[in-house]
């Protein structure tokens, strides 16, 4: 299921950057207490705790906050089954180029498997070689719920995927 990989991407940059913001806390009584003890490496692990966290805290937040808006937008998705980009929009309240940007880095990172866009929709990509490797492993590759099968193929009960077999 590689929505679970998105999400478990938010956790760990989340994760980094409370360290780093942590770091930069943690590195200015670092300095202060090694540079009057007179303790090299400790100052230089000080200093280098407050720059990484100084520069990279901000960053890495943002990178978070990135990663979890397009964590929103695949749940869309996966989950409320809205194809369209301008839906999507309205319903997260945000403009639709930036979700369009979402949806591309989504595509584009494999975290929407088995999904074709166009700039505006989404589609189900009915690739013959994703269609049979998704009917002959009975998970179905966009969310990885089990698929169930019928006389067209085979279903997702959960995303409401199709696969013709």
């Amino acid at each position: 299921m590689k929505n679970k990989n998105i999400k478990k991407r938010v956790k760990i940059n989340l994760i980094i950057a409370i360290l780093l913001a942590v770091g930069f806390v943690g590195g200015i009584p670092l300095i202060i207490i090694s540079a009057t003890k007179g303790f090299t490496f400790g100052l230089i692990v000080g200093i280098i705790l407050v720059v990484a966290g100084f520069y990279g805290t901000p960053m890495q937040f943002i990178h978070f906050a990135n990663l979890k808006a397009t964590a929103r937008v695949i749940d869309c998705v996966l989950i409320e089954n809205i194809y369209a980009v301008s839906e999507i929009a309205e319903h997260l309240q945000d403009n639709e180029k930036n979700i369009a940007e979402k949806i591309t880095y989504a595509v584009n990172h494999e975290y929407l498997l088995g999904y074709k866009f166009d700039g505006t929709t989404l589609s189900a990509n009915n690739n013959k070689k994703v269609t049979r490797s998704a009917s002959q492993s009975n998970k179905c590759p966009n969310c990885g719920g089990a698929l169930e099968r019928d006389e067209y193929g085979s279903h997702c009960p959960y995303c409401n995927a199709t696969f013709l077999d």
